[in-house]
């Protein structure tokens, strides 16, 4: 059994503003949403970054040897506030 293909050649000398004339105004309709998932981006973007910040303060400040561990649950409390904000910003971004 042979399968044929065909190539199409097209034709790239003009921009077909019209398509996007189309998709931006498509674009524009769901304005809210668009600039909702940028927000949310920004917000993921600063969860994730903070991660490894969290990460080394621990390691640095409350798991080096001799450290004082009576403020770690002032930590833990941060450190669970910034998960559930990464998770909460994940549920929002795929909602939306």
């Amino acid at each position: 059994m042979s399968v044929k293909f065909e190539e199409k050649t097209y034709n790239t000398d003009t921009l077909d503003t019209s398509l996007w004339k189309r998709i931006f105004s498509l674009i524009w309709e769901q304005k809210y949403r668009l600039f909702a998932l940028f927000a949310w981006v920004i917000v993921l973007a600063i969860t994730e970054i903070t991660f490894p910040l969290l990460h080394k303060y621990a390691i640095d400040h409350n798991l080096a040897s001799g450290s004082d561990t009576s403020n770690l649950w002032i930590f833990a409390t941060i450190y669970l506030s910034f998960v559930f904000v990464a998770a909460f910003g994940i549920y929002i971004f795929i909602y939306l």
